[in-house]
Parts: C-alpha cells; sequence; structure tokens
C-alpha cells in the first residue's frame, strides 16, 4: 500500500500539531515491505510468528490489508487470480484477524508502514500546506545539487525536522543500493554528513532510525569507513543481523556489476 496525498497530508498534520507515537519497529517494517510478495499462507505464518514479539493490533492491521488485497484480487480476475484456490482460506484468515483489530484502528500508524513512504514524502511535501519559512526551506533541499550542503544550519521545529530526517533517509537509501554509490543530488561520501546532520536535529523519532538503518547498510555494504565512525560517533545501534544479511547481498550484487 503506497501513500496517498491524503495520507500524507495527514501526516504532516499529525506532525505539526506534536502527535503521533513512536515509530514502528525495525521487524514491523520489514514484516510491511514484505507482507505484499507473500502467498496468503505464508503472510499468516509470518504473522502468527511475529505478534510472538510485536503489538497484536498493528500485526493484525498490517494483515487484514493485505489479506483485503488478496480477495480483492480474486473477486476482480476469478479463477485466474494468482491465489484463487486460497480464496476460502483467505476469508476464513481474514475473519480471525479483524478479530485482533482495536475498536479504534490507528491511521497515524498506517501511514508510517506504508510502502516507500520516504520516497513519497520527499516529492510531496513541496504540494502540501507548510508555514513560509519550511517551505522556503525545504524548496531549498528540493532544489540543490547537493542535498548535504542545502540541510538547516540552525535548529528547526521538531515536525519539521522529521521530514527533514525523512529526506535524508530517501538519499541515504538510494546511495546504500547504488552500486555507483551517487544519487541525483548526492555522493557516498556524504553520508557521514547526513549522519551528524541528524545528530543536530536532535534524532527525529520516527524518521531518525530508518535513516541509520540504511547509513549502516551504505557503510557496510559499500566498506565505507567513515560512514561507521560517523554513525559511532553519535552513539548509533550497531546494524540487526537482517541489515547485515541485506548489506552483503548488495555488496555481492555490486561485485557481479
Amino acid at each position: 500500500m503506497t501513500s496517498s496525498k491524503a495520507d500524507l497530508s495527514f501526516l504532516v498534520s499529525e506532525l505539526r500539531a506534536g502527535r503521533g507515537g513512536p515509530a514502528p519497529s525495525q521487524a514491523l517494517t520489514d514484516f510491511a515491505k514484505a507482507a505484499s510478495r507473500w502467498s496468503p499462507r505464508a503472510l499468516v505464518e509470518s504473522a502468527k510468528a511475529l505478534v510472538k514479539t510485536e503489538d497484536v493490533a498493528a500485526v493484525a492491521r498490517l494483515t487484514v490489508s493485505q489479506l483485503r488485497s488478496h480477495l480483492a484480487d480474486i473477486d476482480e480476475h476469478g479463477a485466474q487470480a494468482e491465489f484463487a484456490d486460497d480464496k476460502a482460506f483467505i476469508k476464513k484468515a481474514l475473519t480471525a484477524w479483524q478479530k485482533q483489530l482495536p475498536a479504534k484502528s490507528s491511521r497515524f500508524d498506517e501511514v508510517l508502514l506504508q510502502k516507500d513512504l520516504e520516497e513519497s514524502l520527499v516529492v510531496s511535501v513541496e504540494y502540501l500546506e507548510l508555514p513560509p519559512a519550511e517551505a522556503k526551506a525545504w524548496a531549498a533541499l528540493r532544489k540543490a545539487k547537493r542535498l548535504v550542503s542545502a540541510l538547516p544550519k540552525k535548529p528547526v521545529a521538531p515536525w519539521f525536522a522529521e521530514l527533514i530526517a525523512a529526506y535524508i533517509a530517501r538519499e541515504v537509501q538510494h546511495l546504500a543500493q547504488s552500486k555507483w554509490k551517487a544519487s541525483f543530488s548526492s555522493k557516498l561520501a556524504d553520508v557521514p554528513d547526513f549522519v551528524r546532520a541528524l545528530a543536530r536535529l536532535g534524532m527525529p523519532p520516527i524518521f531518525a532510525p530508518r535513516a541509520v538503518r540504511w547509513a549502516h547498510i551504505a557503510a557496510l555494504g559499500h566498506s565505507h569507513v567513515p560512514t561507521t565512525r560517523a554513525l559511532a560517533t553519535v552513539g548509533a545501534a550497531p546494524a540487526s543481523a537482517a541489515d547485515q544479511a541485506l548489506a552483503s547481498k548488495l555488496k555481492l550484487r555490486f561485485a557481479k556489476g
């Protein structure tokens, strides 16, 4: 599920109002990204395993959403749908997981778990209603030939710090996944400065962890020691086993060309 303009506008308004909550765990975020690739049975098995360590309601929201997507595909394409033979299983699983949903679901949490959220935010924020100062600062980021040089040097509002952290996360992800170690407005050599910028921003709790995660992957996948040092300097937690594994896969892909 990708983010609509309405979802992004809602997210920004919630951030500006100081509402929301803690960022979803990495395990929950990974589950959300992988859910659309799994068969209904694999989805349910993974969900059952995840609820042992994660919030049941959060897992249920994601599972129900994906099961409904499978069911909609079957309703549209009939016997030609990929999982048409699993229709009875999907209906039964959907009924069971819907019972795990809270009476009032958190739209904020649902938006945070949407696919490619940082990418959607970066390209959409300029079309949302922002105060003049923040609108001008965001425009400067979008127009910069080198993003790191356009990052604010002075303190910004916490909600705007989150948006900047999302931008940094998007950029660092691109660099981590690029065999050329570059994106349209950044280079791998900029990642240590991005990490230090997160610290200046106060490590925004929602998007800074996402940026730090990709910084770890960039450091490991590209064997970039300056980024490793920068992460240590700001006291970042070590890379998870899953992120180390992803970095190793990227490193092999880069080696193959």
